[in-house]
């Protein structure tokens, strides 16, 4: 079972961050290098939300153009980069004819919506499905499962394996041996549960507890007539 080791930073060709930084990336002639962009981080198994969301606005304006294959491996894309809301944000700015027009595209959309639901044997159900998202997307359920495996360790310190498996599209077998083995967030472990490493989210945390006094309810224990302060008594010479 492919688990898919943390994604490098993208190094965006310079003639790309050229382009992405001037008003040339609204007109139509970006359309070619951005795709031949997204072509580059599927091979390389790399993201770069940006300049798919800059072909993504030229889809929109530009219909005519939009090529379904592209746009399938950018909504992928977004998709392995969950919990971010990349492909929330995609699904707002392609026009939906575009997206009900291609059943993989239609299909990647759903998916998005199941996984937001926790209806993980449904994901996977679809994302099996021909033409296969890791077909569209080669790498895709290693990316997928190393999100969702990030996403459990910053909420719990140990899950049951039979959760493990029904979140990683896994058997049991293979569950068990993950938790076994250990590696990316994982620590290796035995028995019914699968344990994740110590990090700042999963930690419990020492509760402050803040005490304050309103200035009003002060005010309403003050009695005006009251002698707070009395005077000493006088001394004899």
């Amino acid at each position: 079972m492919d688990i898919a080791a943390s994604p490098p930073s993208q190094a965006r060709p310079a003639e790309l961050d050229t382009l992405l930084s001037s008003p040339d990336q609204y007109t139509p002639e970006a359309i070619a290098p951005l795709e031949a962009y997204v072509a580059a981080q599927v091979q390389n198994k790399q993201y770069d939300a940006a300049a798919n969301k800059a072909l993504a606005k030229l889809y929109q304006f530009t219909p005519s153009r939009c090529q379904d294959a592209v746009l399938a491996q950018v909504l992928a894309k977004a998709l392995c980069a969950r919990p971010a809301g990349d492909g929330y944000n995609l699904l707002y700015i392609v026009p939906e004819a575009l997206i009900e027009r291609s059943p993989l595209c239609k299909r990647l959309a759903e998916a998005d919506a199941l996984l937001e639901a926790s209806k993980f044997d449904e994901f996977w159900k679809s994302a099996r499905a021909e033409p296969s998202f890791e077909s569209t997307c080669p790498g895709f359920e290693g990316q997928m499962r190393r999100g969702l495996l990030d996403l459990l360790s910053e909420t719990f310190q140990a899950v049951p394996l039979d959760l493990l498996s029904t979140v990683l599209g896994c058997d049991a077998a293979q569950a068990a041996a993950l938790a076994k083995a250990g590696g990316g967030p994982l620590a290796p472990s035995s028995g019914a549960s699968a344990s994740f490493k110590p990090n700042a989210q999963n930690q419990q945390r020492k509760e402050v507890v803040e005490k304050t006094v309103a200035l009003t309810s002060l005010l309403k224990l003050y009695d005006p007539e009251e002698q707070i302060f009395e005077a000493a008594p006088a001394t004899a010479e």
